[in-house]
């Protein structure tokens, strides 16, 4: 996978886009109408993609494996695993991290059990969870937020 290697979403509601990057510790979010342009790390400093070029593929980390959006706010799944370990046996547990369309953090969600995907269902306050390796489907109570 390039370090590049992105996933995008739009919010027609909200006229933004935004853009995931799987390897790297930030996401960028556009307003279709220029008004935002935001790169929003979460970490203190950006991946320096000069120098990750330089890290051999299975010591480089897997940020980031899914992304959701909703009416008033977007998640992201952060894995932060190195992808040797996520081939073979996974040592950080998948942390979901909620933002308003500003890119302001609103909440994160730590869970106890691997996963690689996930969905909210609003109505009903659960968060459904896929892990891809397992092949495990479970529900969780949506904590508020």
């Amino acid at each position: 996978m390039s370090l590049m290697a992105s996933m995008t979403r739009l919010s027609p509601e909200r006229d933004k886009i935004l853009e995931m990057y799987f390897r790297l510790n930030y996401f960028n979010l556009y307003a279709l109408d220029g008004s935002l342009k935001k790169t929003i790390a979460i970490e203190p400093n950006l991946d320096d993609l000069s120098l990750l070029e330089k890290v051999p593929q299975p010591e480089r980390n897997y940020r980031f494996s899914d992304v959701r959006v909703y009416d008033d706010f977007f998640a992201l799944l952060h894995l932060n695993e190195l992808e040797q370990d996520f081939a073979t046996e996974r040592k950080s547990l998948p942390e979901i991290l909620i933002f308003d369309w500003e890119g302001n953090p609103i909440s994160k969600l730590v869970f106890e059990d691997f996963f690689t995907s996930f969905d909210f269902d609003l109505a009903n306050q659960k968060v459904y969870t896929f892990d891809s390796q397992t092949d495990q489907f479970k529900y969780h109570k949506l904590p508020k937020f």
